[in-house]
């Protein structure tokens, strides 16, 4: 008997080489606890190059918890933030 194992994308489904993947891990969702980290292929991402995108935190007054934020720099954002 043999075992054939193949390697596809998270993403897009296609099958690849093990070599071709890059790994995109998500550290925080709202749906998710804990980092989770797919297999895709680069081009099928679908992300902009990470030299696009600025992350902040915000401590708001007499708070001493931070709320992160990740977006893309042609994003506009309001300041300051709504308050939920």
């Amino acid at each position: 008997m043999a075992v054939k194992q193949i390697h596809v994308s998270d993403l897009s489904g296609r099958q690849t080489t093990e070599e071709q993947f890059a790994k995109l891990i998500v550290h925080e969702h709202p749906h998710y606890q804990g980092p989770i980290t797919l297999d895709v292929l680069p081009r099928s991402s679908g992300l902009p190059d990470s030299d696009q995108f600025v992350s902040i935190e915000v401590i708001q007054p007499g708070s001493a918890a931070a709320s992160g934020l990740c977006c893309q720099s042609t994003d506009s954002i309001s300041w300051p933030p709504a308050v939920t």
